[in-house]
């Protein structure tokens, strides 16, 4: 993402500025409680794609998904400490803010997820990421188990996209062997956030009982950086 370390778009819960003059014209997506604003109707129909895939993915695996939160799809990228984002979830206000598909792919740098995946796919799966943390948060899980939240959101990221996209995703990663929970530290997070993504994903992936891990990360009873190295 631009002037970010590609994925960091997605991964964030921040103060946000919002802007002036948002339009209110707000659409409920069908069967639940969320709405968008601010969407031509395909992309609103892309986001309550992404939120429905989000809330299918954690309630497979038995993770409450109690949430009905606002999202903004706006014609600037949103800003995390200076930088522009594709997406960001506010905890404060209970509300995210996203690019629209075409502005992030406009803005999109060589090499990010808007040039190896259809602009479409990228956008559902970042929709599903930031609704993610919307859904965490309503169940209890809060800020201070930001690392958790980053590993459940990469996974449901990562789930929503068909295998071949997936592959694209991970190419790039040098990802070929078993990830042991240790190496999905705070560390890579904050250098890599695409690479801490990938790991997270394979670490599930290899994972017995992955909806049991899931389940006690969002719970609270299993925290990552107890297993940190660092």
């Amino acid at each position: 993402m631009p002037r970010a370390r590609s994925l960091a778009a997605a991964l964030a819960l921040a103060l946000i500025a919002w802007p002036a003059g948002a339009a209110e014209d707000w659409h409920r997506c069908t069967g639940s409680g969320w709405e968008v604003t601010g969407a031509e109707a395909g992309d609103r129909d892309l986001v309550c794609e992404g939120v429905a895939a989000a809330e299918a993915i954690l309630s497979t695996c038995g993770v409450r998904t109690a949430a009905a939160t606002r999202i903004r799809v706006v014609d600037e990228l949103p800003l995390s400490c200076g930088v522009k984002v594709w997406g960001l979830f506010d905890a404060g206000r209970d509300e995210i803010l996203l690019g629209s598909p075409a502005l992030c792919r406009a803005e999109a740098p060589e090499g990010s997820i808007f040039e190896r995946l259809a602009p479409a796919l990228a956008f559902t799966g970042i929709v599903a990421h930031e609704a993610t943390h919307a859904m965490l948060f309503a169940g209890g899980l809060g800020e201070d188990r930001h690392l958790e939240h980053e590993y459940i959101a990469a996974v449901v990221q990562m789930s929503v996209l068909p295998e071949d996209a997936r592959a694209d995703m991970l190419a790039p990663l040098g990802l070929d062997k078993p990830v042991a929970i240790w190496e999905v530290n705070p560390l890579i997070h904050a250098l890599h956030p695409e690479l801490f993504a990938g790991l997270a994903w394979m670490h599930f992936s290899g994972e017995p009982d992955s909806c049991a891990l899931l389940r006690a990360m969002a719970e609270g009873t299993l925290r990552l950086p107890d297993f940190s190295s660092f």
